[in-house]
């Protein structure tokens, strides 16, 4: 059996002879970009998830001290966070990109990503509604060498 690639460059459509048998390219080619709507996030939400964004910033920059976030991470999680920080020390650390999603009515979950001068971080943050209120139950900063 002689092997074709699955897709054609700069097509759309796969054609019939060229799919793979275990559809693949199906999944690939003609699934939804994001099985979420694109409905904008609420603006508390977004108020909420970039006062979040401003407070690890500064705590990445060594602004402030990494037991701030004592809500959000394990006792481990803050003294690997120091310890990255004090390594990290005077580099010039930047909020890239944050990017929010409504997973359903009252949730909003999003990516935080950091550049930095060799190097980048990202932090996920989840946010919920309690009692008409939108707060951020939830933090993880993906630190280099962090468990999955």
């Amino acid at each position: 059996m002689e092997f074709t690639p699955p897709l054609a460059a700069g097509r759309r459509r796969v054609l019939d002879q060229h799919r793979s048998m275990h559809g693949w390219d199906e999944l690939a080619e003609f699934g939804p970009a994001s099985p979420h709507s694109s409905k904008p996030v609420p603006p508390q939400a977004e108020a909420v998830a970039h006062g979040v964004a401003r407070l690890l910033t500064e705590t990445l920059t060594g602004r402030r001290n990494a037991k701030q976030l004592g809500q959000w991470l394990t006792v481990d999680e803050c003294s690997r966070l120091a310890a990255w920080i004090r390594q990290h020390r005077g580099a010039r650390i930047r909020l890239s990109r944050l990017r929010l999603i409504e997973i359903s009515p009252g949730r909003v979950e999003g990516q935080l990503h950091f550049d930095f001068e060799t190097g980048r971080l990202c932090a996920t943050l989840s946010l919920t509604t309690l009692a008409g209120r939108w707060t951020c139950p939830q933090l993880s900063v993906l630190l280099p060498g962090t468990p999955r």
